[in-house]
């Protein structure tokens, strides 16, 4: 039976490892199974889970995290997720689990899970960088963490980097309820790059929430030189959302429930929705607030599709999918009903009436039997029914 094994990274001290860098480099402690040993691993042939529970604070040191020396699978694997209580709640927050400092890469025959984790690089580097130059075979899945890119006068790159110059095996990265943003005004940003121009790159990113600040030209969503990129449930904001510099050696599945702020949703009504206080709010050069307003106007509410297939059952803090019938567009789902106020006819009939409520728009509403519709007046007692007795279909 696999065994986990959990380590606590405490920057304050008093767990296992002082940083994520200190854990990665560490060894077993007497009483861990498979000691003595280092903590990067085989834990395929060790039949064990390293899981790495974060805690509040800056868990990196300097330089970069590589996670190149563990051997996993599917089943016998690495989680690094943020402690219970130690979690984000959708903006960026130094008194929560974060990394910032330091490029996080993940390496070679790595089967990894980073959950409710916040990343930010201040200078040239990405956030995270999956995969190296002679990567063989990977999968990374990232759940519900932010990455932000806060320098403003680097040039180039993207937020989240997949490097593959030279592999010929299969790499995986899946991103859910996850946003990514790059505040950086000059030309060339991305929110993913993807480079190498290789073929057996695959990146699926489900239900996350894109923002790159608009620079002279570029700063796209996505970039890639290689690869299949699915995407669906997303808000690509930027100059332009997909960005093929590799011909042939690109395959974008652009989902028809991902909304832009450029011309190049799929879907026409999803197309050019701004990323100011109209669609989101506080969203500002630096701000990571980004949850939906809500107005029966807004293109983003209820309008993905469900992704619980893909492993989507949360939002970014943990709000169940869907709210109110559908999956939202982006990294949030809006647990608040939309309200509304119209004015009706009875059928067959010049009589108006007014109702107002919370919840999916109403489309047709059934009136009970005992209404005389051309006076909208209860037959038994001579009342005008209420709004709330009418069945919203």
């Amino acid at each position: 039976m696999t065994t986990i094994v959990t380590h606590t990274i405490k920057p304050a001290g008093g767990g296992h490892f002082s940083s994520l860098n200190a854990w990665e480099a560490g060894s077993l402690a007497l009483g861990d199974p498979g000691y003595p040993g280092p903590i990067s691993r085989n834990l395929t042939a060790l039949d064990q889970i390293e899981v790495a529970e974060v805690y509040s604070g800056n868990n990196a040191t300097t330089g970069y995290l590589y996670l190149g020396s563990f051997t996993c699978d599917a089943t016998r694997y690495v989680v690094i997720r943020a402690a219970s209580g130690h979690e984000h709640n959708g903006v960026w927050d130094t008194n929560k689990a974060y990394l910032s400092g330091a490029l996080l890469r993940y390496g070679r025959n790595l089967y990894s899970y980073t959950e409710k984790m916040q990343f930010k690089s201040t200078d040239n580097n990405p956030t995270v960088q999956t995969g190296d130059g002679y990567l063989t075979v990977n999968t990374a899945i990232f759940d519900r963490c932010l990455f932000i890119r806060t320098n403003n006068g680097a040039v180039g790159g993207g937020v989240i980097s997949s490097a593959n110059s030279y592999s010929v095996y299969p790499c995986t990265d899946i991103y859910r309820n996850c946003i990514i943003i790059d505040n950086g005004t000059t030309d060339y940003h991305f929110g993913f790059a993807v480079t190498g121009g290789k073929t057996l790159r695959y990146l699926e990113i489900y239900n996350c929430t894109i923002l790159i600040a608009p620079g002279a030209s570029w700063n796209q969503a996505i970039y890639s030189s290689g690869g299949t990129i699915t995407t669906q449930n997303c808000y690509l904001g930027g100059n332009g959302a997909y960005y093929n510099d590799g011909g042939a050696n690109v395959v974008y599945n652009k989902g028809a429930n991902d909304a832009t702020k450029s011309t190049d949703a799929v879907t026409p009504a999803l197309r050019s929705i701004p990323s100011t206080s109209a669609t989101f709010l506080n969203v500002t050069a630096g701000s990571e607030n980004l949850r939906p307003v809500v107005t029966a106007g807004n293109k983003l509410l209820d309008n993905g599709a469900n992704l619980s297939g893909s492993g989507v059952t949360t939002d970014i803090i943990g709000t169940a999918r869907p709210q109110f019938g559908a999956f939202d567009i982006g990294a949030f789902e809006n647990d608040i009903p939309i309200c509304w106020n119209y004015t009706a006819r009875y059928k067959g009939s010049n009589k108006l009436f007014k109702a107002s409520g919370c919840g999916p728009f109403p489309k047709t509403l059934q009136v009970p039997s005992n209404v005389d519709t051309s006076t909208g007046k209860m037959v038994d007692d001579g009342e005008f029914i209420s709004p709330d007795k009418y069945k919203v279909i």
